[in-house]
């Protein structure tokens, strides 16, 4: 898979059915960014190694590491987001984001990294189960979207506006097969697993 990324410069979504690749590729994303610049992945699932495990939020660094929520309240969640946005050049990546950001709230320092954190060289990466119900900005302003197998008819309803691909494409995806869209570049094809 050849794909042209800015890590300094562009954002990611990655959607998709628990079990069909979502983690896989953004650790494959994770070891292609962090040539450039470091990641943070806020680890709401705990599915994540790749880097060092931190758990408190007086231990963040810049540097790759891994954030295990203590909590994984919003109060929580909002000061995460807070330090990450203090920071430069950095990517921050989020598990199951539509726990903090859905169509009822995008609490004010998660809206700072995705409406401006790229004047400071802060991209984003936001993953999810259910795209219908993240927030209409992380994906509008997403450069690249990954979207493995869904089959609820409202999230795939819902995507129709973000992607070309067809509705059995992606109800017929094979595990860690994903469907990729770049409304910056204009591609769009499906892709075998990486």
């Amino acid at each position: 898979m050849k794909l042209k990324i800015n890590p300094y410069d562009e954002h990611i979504v990655i959607f998709g059915q628990s079990g069909t690749g979502k983690s896989t590729l953004l650790q494959y994303l994770a070891k292609q960014l962090t040539k450039n610049k470091p990641m943070w992945i806020w680890d709401y699932s705990l599915q994540h190694d790749i880097f060092p495990i931190v758990e408190n939020l007086t231990d963040l660094y810049l540097g790759n590491l891994v954030y295990r929520p203590q909590e994984g309240s919003e109060e929580e969640f909002n000061q995460f987001c807070e330090i990450a946005f203090s920071q430069y050049n950095l990517t921050v990546a989020f598990e199951e984001i539509q726990e903090y950001a859905n169509k009822f709230r995008f609490p004010t320092p998660l809206s700072k990294i995705v409406r401006v954190g790229r004047g400071k060289g802060i991209t984003y990466i936001g993953v999810s189960q259910r795209p219908a119900e993240v927030h209409n900005a992380i994906i509008s302003n997403s450069h690249h979207r990954f979207i493995f197998r869904l089959d609820l008819p409202t999230d795939i309803q819902y995507l129709k506006r973000w992607v070309r691909c067809s509705e059995e494409t992606i109800k017929t995806l094979p595990n860690y097969y994903f469907y990729y869209y770049s409304p910056k570049y204009q591609i769009s094809q499906v892709y075998e697993p990486i």
